[in-house]
């Protein structure tokens, strides 16, 4: 009789997404008035928080955190942001700039109303 075991290792993963819209107050998020500067939010409908990114007046960037690839949180790294796990790396927008990751980083729509972020459920 042979044995099978299960084989671990790399491959995608199923990445948490926003069920809800969720709000925050910018001014609780004193580093999102400088451009350029991302801040990580968590917010209880997703695992892993939101990268929010103030690229121009009251425009932003808004991402999730969370790499296909096998599940990691990405970290800000330059112009962009890098999956510290397998070493995947994605623009600022979210996009895939180099693999193992298949996919970019989920990015949702917003608005800002009277100082008041709404990020719209994917």
């Amino acid at each position: 009789m042979a044995l099978t075991l299960p084989i671990v290792g790399c491959g995608e993963h199923d990445v948490d997404t926003l069920g809800n819209d969720v709000e925050l107050l910018l001014a609780d998020y004193p580093e999102l008035e400088e451009v350029g500067v991302t801040a990580f939010v968590d917010f209880d409908e997703v695992a892993l928080p939101l990268a929010i990114t103030r690229t121009d007046g009251d425009e932003f960037i808004v991402t999730g955190t969370e790499c296909n690839h096998s599940g990691c949180g990405v970290s800000r790294s330059g112009g962009g942001f890098k999956c510290p796990c397998h070493g995947a790396t994605f623009r600022l927008d979210g996009s895939l700039r180099k693999g193992p990751a298949t996919e970019g980083l989920i990015a949702y729509d917003y608005e800002v109303v009277d100082g008041t972020m709404k990020i719209f459920a994917s």
